[in-house]
């Protein structure tokens, strides 16, 4: 995956994140927006990296916060 593709999928997750879902399970954001692991994954290191996203684990599951 090329670093253009990262920052897009960044955004996407962004925006929804930005909308209606201030905080979401990964695994249903996933779903969502139709991400597999990896593309998931290497975008939220992005939106961390940028401090745009805080990550919290409630049982086995991790969630993304919108900050």
């Amino acid at each position: 995956m090329i670093k253009k593709e990262i920052g897009m999928n960044a955004g996407r997750i962004w925006k929804y994140l930005r909308g209606e879902n201030k905080e979401i399970a990964v695994s249903a954001l996933k779903q969502a927006l139709g991400l597999n692991d990896e593309d998931c994954g290497l975008s939220i290191g992005w939106l961390a990296r940028e401090d745009k996203i805080f990550i919290a684990f409630k049982g086995n599951n991790m969630f993304l916060i919108c900050q």
